[in-house]
C-alpha cells in the first residue's frame, strides 16, 4: 500500500523523468549541431585537423584567407576521391576525403606568349599571363563594353604590355589617363592589373603594384 509520501515522490519523479526527455531532446542536438561543425581559415588548416565526429565545416579560403574559394563542405570517410585544388580534400592523417557542397565556378587562365595577342570580349573574367614568353607580350583587349574585365599577370622579366583595341579608348591608371589608344607596360616580374570596362571608351586599371607605365 503506497503512502503520500510514497505517491508525491513517484509524481515528481515522473515529473523530472519528462523534463529530461524534453531536454534532452532539444538541447542536445543543438549541442551536437554546434559540436559537429567546424570554421576554418583555409584548406591547409582543415587539412590538418582530426575529422572526429565533425561532419561539416564553413571555409572562410582555400590558399587563403577571403581568397573567394571558400564554402561548406562536408567529410565522407569512405570517400577516396581524387584531391585537387578546389572542391576535394585529404585530411592529412586520416582516411576519407572534405567534399565541397557547391563547386565554384573557375576562371579561365590564357597563357600568351606570342608576340601579339588579342583578347575576345567572350573571355571576360580570364586571368592572362605570359610565363614562359622570350620577348615582349603585347596583349590587346577588345572593344570596351561596360563589365568586361581581365585579370593581366606579368610574370616574366621581358615585360607585359595591354593596349586597348580601338584608337578612340583611353586607358586610366592611378588616377592617371593614357592618350587615346594608348598603353600600359610593365617589366617587372609578378605585376598583375585588373583591366575593367566602365563604357564603350574607357578602361580602368586596378594595378597590384604601381609598376606599370602609361602611354
Amino acid at each position: 500500500m503506497r503512502t503520500r509520501n510514497g505517491e508525491w515522490g513517484m509524481r515528481n519523479a515522473k515529473r523530472l523523468s519528462l523534463r529530461w526527455v524534453v531536454f534532452a531532446a532539444v538541447v542536445f542536438p543543438l549541442s551536437l549541431v554546434a559540436d559537429f561543425t567546424l570554421e576554418k581559415s583555409t584548406a591547409a588548416d582543415l587539412a590538418s585537423t582530426a575529422p572526429g565526429l565533425h561532419r561539416t565545416c564553413i571555409l572562410k579560403g582555400w590558399s587563403t584567407l577571403g581568397d573567394g574559394l571558400g564554402g561548406v563542405l562536408y567529410y565522407d570517410p569512405a570517400s577516396d576521391a581524387g584531391t585537387n585544388s578546389y572542391s576535394v580534400l585529404k585530411p592529412n592523417s586520416y582516411s576519407g576525403r572534405w567534399l565541397r557542397l557547391t563547386v565554384p565556378s573557375m576562371p579561365l587562365v590564357l597563357s600568351v606568349t606570342a608576340t601579339n595577342t588579342t583578347l575576345t570580349a567572350g573571355q571576360s573574367g580570364a586571368w592572362v599571363h605570359n610565363q614562359g614568353a622570350t620577348n615582349l607580350v603585347q596583349v590587346t583587349l577588345p572593344s570596351a563594353a561596360a563589365g568586361l574585365r581581365f585579370l593581366c599577370i606579368n610574370l616574366t622579366s621581358e615585360g607585359m604590355r595591354i593596349v586597348p583595341a580601338d584608337t578612340n579608348t583611353t586607358l586610366r591608371i592611378s588616377g592617371t589617363l593614357s592618350s587615346a589608344g594608348g598603353s600600359i607596360t610593365s617589366m617587372h616580374m609578378g605585376d598583375d592589373a585588373m583591366c575593367q570596362a566602365i563604357n564603350t571608351t574607357n578602361w580602368i586599371i586596378t594595378p597590384n603594384l604601381s609598376l606599370w607605365t602609361i602611354e
